[in-house]
């Protein structure tokens, strides 16, 4: 600040140095980022922070700081005394580039430390070999769009899918990389794996099946292609495209495909098969004939009517009771309307919100009809005949 020529006197320093001096500064301030380690925080940092807010003026000030943390080995910072240091070289000769990257970002979020480990680096090399086995298998399936002939489970796939790529796109957005990475190879593959299980004895429509995991497959491998680059290049020519994947648009969700009502009834199919399971497993029984029974249609109108006072935060018994009453024929079972409305209270009061929200938009939810669709996997399952009744008995199958 001041006159240059004043300023080179008392410094006795010529003018020209001090104007070099000068613009050499101004092209370098204000610094963009400080990269350093959060070892650093506490000290150096905070008094870097603290020098240029004392010296110069705010419009010198850094513009940020970027705190890179470590890489630890099972929990311990990597040190030649622990013995656990990797050397990045060996490492990439033996695994691969892309299933270490995968293993660094699947362990952390972006400030915490990473933390490695080699059997995590094989396994991520092991699903990653999955994928490459399952291209090749589905490399002549000719991709196509999917409109017609899906069955339940088909279009839970398709929602379960476009849920998935809200779900990473999302988590992009926001640099949680971890959580996107978690959505893409564990949650994702479960809900395949219950497509394949479920779907494993359908005899109707078999083609169809492979097409949607075709079309699957695409997808999972463009939101794959970011964290894995070169796997994902090489599976994009194994299935026959001639272009970049890195030049590939990112995969859009369909709104429409998205269907909570299927998602609700795949929930149920899988609920019944588990509770049958332990059923089994304690029982020790083997049986010839599993039977169902759905509620009444009478009992389902209550649990709605539940939800709904729930969800305007009005729910009791007394105005349960009060509401249903004027139905004639509810009243005329009024006590065994009444034992049923004090557990469905109990019960919904106890929902989460967004649960509670989400089975009150169900209204085309038919139990019956989706234990129909799913008896063919079920006597699959347990190698019986299946049997659904309404719990009225006014039809059966």
């Amino acid at each position: 600040e001041g006159i240059v020529n004043e300023i080179a006197a008392r410094c006795k320093l010529p003018s020209k140095i001090l104007e070099e001096m000068r613009n050499e500064f101004l092209y370098y301030y204000p610094l963009d980022t400080r990269h350093s380690g959060r070892d650093l925080v506490p000290n150096h940092l905070t008094f870097f922070i603290f020098n240029h807010c004392a010296i110069f003026p705010k419009t010198l000030w850094p513009q940020g700081i970027v705190v890179n943390g470590s890489v630890l080995m099972g929990g311990k910072k990597m040190s030649k005394s622990f013995g656990n240091i990797i050397p990045l070289k060996e490492t990439v000769q033996k695994y691969g580039s892309d299933p270490l990257r995968l293993a660094l970002m699947a362990t952390s979020e972006l400030l915490q430390d990473a933390d490695l480990s080699l059997d995590m680096i094989k396994s991520f090399q092991g699903r990653l070999e999955k994928l490459y086995l399952m291209a090749s298998e589905l490399r002549e399936i000719k991709q196509i769009e999917i409109s017609r002939d899906l069955m339940s489970i088909d279009q839970w796939m398709q929602s379960k899918l476009n849920n998935t790529i809200f779900a990473v796109s999302e988590s992009m957005d926001k640099l949680r990389f971890r959580e996107a990475l978690h959505q893409i190879i564990y949650a994702f593959d479960k809900d395949i794996q219950w497509y394949l299980r479920r779907t494993k004895n359908r005899t109707q429509n078999k083609n169809l099946i492979k097409h949607i995991l075709k079309n699957i497959f695409d997808v999972r491998i463009r939101l794959l292609s970011p964290f894995a680059p070169f796997f994902c290049e090489e599976i994009w020519e194994i299935l026959g495209r001639k272009d970049f994947i890195a030049k590939t648009s990112w995969p859009q969700v369909k709104k429409d495909q998205i269907n909570i009502i299927m998602e609700e009834g795949e929930d149920l199919v899988e609920q019944i098969l588990n509770d049958t399971i332990n059923i089994l497993k304690v029982t020790k029984l083997k049986p010839k004939r599993l039977t169902y029974f759905v509620a009444s249609n009478w009992k389902q109108g209550v649990y709605n009517e539940a939800l709904d006072l729930a969800n305007n935060g009005s729910l009791s018994i007394q105005k349960m009771m009060k509401k249903l009453m004027v139905n004639r024929d509810l009243r005329s079972k009024s006590k065994q309307v009444s034992e049923f409305v004090k557990k469905t209270v109990d019960e919904v009061s106890k929902l989460p919100k967004e649960i509670r929200e989400k089975r009150a938009s169900l209204t085309d939810f038919n139990e019956f009809n989706i234990l129909e669709e799913a008896k063919q996997f079920y006597q699959g399952e347990f190698n019986c005949d299946i049997l659904i009744y309404k719990e009225d008995n006014q039809s059966k199958r």
